[in-house]
């Protein structure tokens, strides 16, 4: 839900929108529901990092930062990764134990 901002809680301009993207904005100035040219403006006494306001028409409304977004993209490279690593520990073990038996004969 939309919370409108009081003109007195405005603080100063911070951006504006300079692109639309999709499916998902990955840095400062993308959008993917907001207008190109739409001013983002801070809110006093809250940080950029937790909200921000939204210049629409003639009123502010409240947008909420809910974290950096993983794409599927990121979750299957980490995936991969994790895969790899667990992979070459257990070929690793195996090569040692291997030499380590050869040896006790």
């Amino acid at each position: 839900m939309k919370e409108i901002i009081p003109m007195d809680r405005i603080g100063q301009q911070i951006g504006e929108v300079i692109r639309n993207v999709n499916p998902m904005p990955k840095k400062n100035g993308d959008s993917n529901t907001i207008p190109v040219g739409t001013k983002l403006f801070e809110i006093k006494g809250i940080s950029t990092k937790e909200a921000i306001a939204v210049q629409r028409g003639g009123e502010y409304n409240n947008a909420l930062n809910h974290g950096e977004f993983k794409s599927d993209e990121t979750s299957l490279t980490m995936w991969y990764l994790k895969f790899l690593l667990t992979f070459f520990v257990i070929l690793g073990l195996v090569f040692f134990m291997f030499r380590w038996f050869r040896k006790s004969k």
